[in-house]
Order: C-alpha cells, then structure tokens, then sequence
C-alpha cells in the first residue's frame, strides 16, 4: 500500500488512487448494469472491490475526481478517421488556405464546395410573439413543414465570397452544373483548386466531363471507368482545375462547413416561413445580402498537426487554469512577458493600444514638451494625436523582477523619460538579450 501523510478523515493515496482507476474504467469492467459511473456506484464498488476498511462518501469521492480533472460521468462524441494518409492529406490543404491570397493575386481561386442537405421550410401557425423586457422571444412550438432543399455551395476563401444552387436534389449532374455555374462567374481566372470530400457525386463521370471541357482536355469515358480513375483524373495538377479530396472522415477540414454554421444561425434556425416559394426567395436574399456585406475569409488556425485528445483544452478547466487554453482567463505567454511601458493618464493609455496595434513597441518620451507618436502601419491605423508633457504624465510601469544567480544583465538607468527610478534589473528576454533597451532614437523597446 502506498503511504503517504494522511490526516483526520482523509484517505490514503493508495484509496484515491483506487477511486481514479475505477472511475478511468467502464462499469462493464466491474459487473456494473449501468453504462457510466455515478458517485454512489463508485462509492460502492470501492467497498465490494477495492476491500477498503471504512465507506467513501459522495463529496470525498467527488473531490478526488476533481482534483485529477476527472468526469466519467461526461461523454462527447470522437469520429475516428482511418484514413492512413490523414496527417498527410490534413496538413496540404491547410498549405492551401495559407497559400489562398497569393494564388488570387496569381490568379487562381480556392474554392472549399460542399452540399447542405435536409433544410427544412419549417412555417409557425401562430406568429411569433417579439422579445419584451424581461421575456425572450416566443414562438409557437406546432409547425407546418412545407418540404425540404438542397444547397450546393462554394466559398472563395480568398475573399470569403459564397455562390449556392438552390434545388430539390444533389444529384452527380447538380454538382457538375453547380462547377460550371462557379466557373462562369469568374472568366478572368486562370484555374481553380477545388477542395471537396469524398462524396460519390464529387467525383463522377458528370463531373469528369465538365472539369475536362474547363480544362480544355480529352474526355474519354473508357479511360475513366472506376472511382480510382476519376479521382486521378480530377486531382491532375497538370489541369487548370485541381481537385483537392479530404480525408476521411474529415469534412471539418472544409471551411464552407463554417459558412454553414452561420447560415445554419442567422437564417434557419429561427426562421418561419409561409411556403416553399417564400423560403426559397429569402434564402437567396440571404445569400446577396451575405456576399454584400458581411463576406470575409476565414482565420484558419488548424495547421494539420494530429489531434490528440477529444476533449477541447477551451472546455477544460485544469487546461485553462494552466494557461494552455487560448479562452483562459489568465493571459498568454507573450502577454505575461511582455513588458512594454505604458502610460497611466488617460490621454496616454488611450494612445498607446493605437501604437501597439500600428506595430510600434514603445511610446516616445521627451522632456521638451507635447511630442507625437510615429504613425507607423501595417493595419493602418487613425492619425496620431499630441501626447500629453512629461509634467503631466506619471511614471511609466516597467515589469520588473529580481535578479536570478549568474544573470548578467544590464541595469536600468536611474531616470527614465525624466522620472525618477530606482535602479534595478530589466526583464531578461529567452534569447540571452534584456527585454528593454533604449534605442537612440530616445524610444524604449524590445530587442529582436
């Protein structure tokens, strides 16, 4: 058994460590009838298995399971791909999406094309009563279902541009007349990499032929029999027109599913609606309105490196309270170690995030009076606005921090920007360098 320090009422490691190895198991493991664990059947199995000497009550056990961030009684659904070249597949698509504004610039277009299937005219017999204070919107739950469509849609992620065929069906000869649709919208265009999944319609003999007449090459259907054929006829990069297949079981990996999600949102959701007709004219109102004035590319932040848990760091509170989570309350790396200056008076914390967000790393300080900020930009930021004199500003906060034995570093003046402090040690950056330095053009900034 192990031993450990142990105090009035607690338990020794060796049962804790029990209660984390049931609870790690499933309940068939243990001759449980229930499919997951609860904090009465642990407690039980712990006496009926573990032959521990006194009972464990709900909280205790409960506690143990928290402090090891486990919830056994929390599932979420995991879709396995066996595809053997998915790190491979993943990681040249996301190339792809980096690649997308220089290859519209060269002229050629990324188009992510999928389907959505199964969207229901849903229609209300009573209308909806609209949000008052203190009460959500209402609305009746009876509908009236008026039928289903199908939308097949491209989304340019260079622009963010969204082109959809509204249809009953999503047949093999709807998905090809959808490509030349896409096509003829733009003529000045030199190819296209279409990013698809592995939908049997998106490589078919219908779809062969029309990248073919796109392309300006042979079409012969004997040479394009099998699935196999067709696939390596449609991902030729010899051709203008280069399909790109996901993964399996990797749609997630097409950024039109984002644009769905929104769609799904913003339009369908709540939507209600009085006939087939109706719904389908607002959906294309949706559709123009959403290319006028909300189009943009997506941040693709997934680089094609393996996924390897299930459970989100953003939903798990031991990954955010270690600052591994980008949601978590405490800050960044990058925010924890940076230790830019800044000015404490309103008139100069209101500059400096312009500064900052123009690309500029530090605020110029000057003893002969009102001085302005360089207007520098990559975003392109507003004009620059008088700081106000060194008399009627405080000191700037600089991060600080004791020294570490064998340290080297620089000490920081007595006076900084005609303030007075006190002299002690800058932050030392991880590349050997102190974090601040005065450059001599009087700005206080980072070394690089």
């Amino acid at each position: 058994m192990l031993r450990g320090r142990v105090g009035r009422g607690a338990f020794p490691p060796s049962e804790r460590l029990d209660v984390i190895s049931i609870a790690s198991g499933t309940t068939q493991e243990h001759g449980e009838v229930a499919t997951r664990w609860a904090l009465d059947d642990l407690a039980a199995t712990l006496i009926n298995q573990a032959h521990h000497a006194r009972a464990m009550s709900r909280s205790t056990a409960w506690r143990i399971l928290d402090e090891a961030d486990l919830k056994p009684h929390r599932s979420v659904y995991w879709l396995n791909s066996h595809d053997p070249d998915f790190d491979t597949k993943a990681r040249a698509i996301c190339r792809l999406y980096v690649k997308a504004p220089t290859m519209y610039q060269q002229g050629r277009l990324l188009i992510c094309c999928d389907e959505k299937t199964g969207m229901q005219a849903l229609g209300r017999p009573h209308p909806t009563k609209p949000a008052e204070s203190g009460k959500p919107e209402r609305r009746e739950q009876d509908y009236i279902r008026y039928g289903t469509r199908a939308l097949i849609t491209s989304f340019v992620v260079a622009t963010g541009e969204v082109i959809g065929d509204l249809g009953p069906t999503r047949t093999s000869v709807d998905f090809a007349a959808h490509l030349e649709h896409v096509a003829s919208r733009f003529p000045e265009m030199r190819g296209c990499d279409w990013v698809v999944d592995n939908l049997n319609t998106h490589w078919s003999l219908e779809v062969c032929r029309v990248i073919a007449g796109l392309c300006g090459v042979a079409f012969v259907a004997a040479e394009l029999r099998t699935g196999q054929q067709r696939r390596a006829f449609l991902t030729d990069p010899l051709h203008q027109h280069v399909f790109h297949f996901t993964p399996t079981h990797g749609s997630w990996l097409n950024q039109v599913e984002l644009w769905f999600s929104v769609m799904a949102r913003r339009f369908l959701k709540r939507g209600d609606f009085h006939s087939m007709e109706d719904f389908e004219s607002r959906l294309l109102d949706f559709l123009e309105d959403y290319n006028r004035h909300h189009a943009h590319p997506y941040r693709w932040t997934y680089a094609g490196t393996p996924l390897v848990r299930a459970i989100p760091f953003s939903q798990t509170r031991r990954e955010q309270r270690q600052g591994r989570a980008w949601l978590s309350p405490r800050p960044q790396r990058f925010e924890r170690e940076s230790c830019i200056p800044r000015d404490t008076t309103n008139e100069g914390s209101r500059e400096l995030p312009k500064n900052l967000r123009n690309g500029h790393l530090g605020i110029e300080m000057r003893s002969d009076g009102p001085c302005r900020a360089p207007v520098a930009g990559f975003l392109g930021g507003p004009a620059s606005r008088p700081l106000a004199p060194p008399s009627a500003r405080r000191p700037p906060r600089v991060a600080l921090r004791p020294e570490r034995r064998g340290e080297g570093v620089q000490r920081a003046p007595d006076r900084l920007a005609g303030h007075p402090l006190p002299a002690t040690r800058l932050l030392r950056g991880e590349d050997g360098h102190d974090a601040l330095h005065r450059r001599p053009d009087g700005l206080l900034g980072r070394l690089r």
